[in-house]
């Protein structure tokens, strides 16, 4: 018998928004801040995984200290059924410098992340992605990720709004060998225990834990979040790229999307847009609300492109081995 799904309740949403405070974080702790018995909170978490409503765990990286760059990848298929669509996307979750893969709605069908040591990684994985796939891929758009501006989804409780996770323009910083292992499986669950880690790396649990806090001191880590399916919490997933006719306001517009507690990124990019910000809101009319506030508050609108996120298929911040 298929069990019938039941959409999350608000302790369900609570129990997400403080994992999307910090997913590292023990049951334990959350249980205690929502003054709710621990086995229940555990037996909530075990079924929402089940569910598929939580998709996974992983880290807020700022991977230029560690050498990268990304390059994102919008495109359309042609001449595709479903199966050869499957295929190709299937291909790109596999790809190690793919760390974001995800199919889209209106203006564009899938979106990829590619994050590279250098222009000339990205140069020969895309020559040779385009031999393959030629015919079948069309109005390709691709951008330089200058940095990101990460904010918390407070939008599920009542946590307050805090200063984004900022990804990108920062000076390179040297980490040995055991980091990066450390890093290779904190991005493929950031709930992974230290004796975990411990068991797949061969290194002395005291040391991953010791590792794990300098990672966080430098600022390589810079918090853990959850992957969430937003259908299931009857949510959606709007990217807006905006042209603008000057630049002169674009501090105040980059402040007041900050403060609205459904905007989760702010994109810096070297592409054809003035400015980038994602929101998760319940509803297109909410995206509609948003949009003519925008523009209401600033008359400097030349264009809006509007991409809906249907679904992440990859979110593993860097490459992993």
């Amino acid at each position: 018998m298929i069990k019938e799904y039941t959409l999350p309740d608000k302790t369900d949403l609570r129990l997400i928004a403080e994992l999307d405070e910090n997913s590292r974080q023990p049951i334990s702790r959350i249980a205690r801040r929502l003054r709710i018995n621990q086995n229940t909170l555990q037996f909530r978490l075990k079924r929402l995984i089940e569910e598929k409503v939580i998709l996974g765990f992983y880290p807020s990286i700022d991977v230029s200290k560690l050498g990268y760059i990304a390059f994102r990848v919008y495109f359309n298929f042609i001449n595709t059924d479903p199966l050869e669509e499957e295929k190709i996307l299937n291909e790109l979750i596999k790809e190690n410098i793919c760390t974001i893969v995800a199919e889209l709605e209106a203006n564009y069908d899938a979106m990829f992340m590619a994050t590279v040591k250098n222009i000339q990684e990205f140069y020969h994985f895309w020559n040779q992605f385009k031999s393959k796939y030629r015919k079948f891929i069309e109005n390709e758009q691709i951008s330089i990720i200058s940095r990101v501006d990460h904010f918390k989804r407070n939008y599920l409780s009542d946590i307050p709004r805090k200063g984004a996770e900022s990804v990108g323009q920062s000076n390179q910083i040297k980490i040995d060998e055991g980091d990066k292992k450390i890093l290779s499986f904190l991005v493929k669950n950031s709930r992974m225990s230290a004796l975990e880690i411990s068991a797949k790396t061969q290194i002395p649990p005291r040391t991953v834990i010791h590792k794990i806090k300098q990672l966080e001191k430098k600022r390589i880590i810079l918090g853990y979040r959850v992957n969430i399916n937003l259908n299931k919490i009857s949510y959606q997933y709007f990217k807006l790229n905006i042209k603008l006719s000057n630049t002169n306001q674009i501090k105040e517009l980059e402040a007041y999307c900050k403060q609205n507690r459904n905007v989760i990124f702010i994109d810096y990019t070297i592409s054809d847009w003035d400015f980038e910000l994602d929101l998760e809101v319940e509803n297109k009319q909410k995206l509609v609300e948003f949009v003519k506030s925008l523009k209401t508050k600033f008359p400097i609108f030349k264009k809006i492109e509007i991409i809906t996120f249907s679904k992440y298929h990859k979110i593993e911040t860097i490459p992993t081995q």
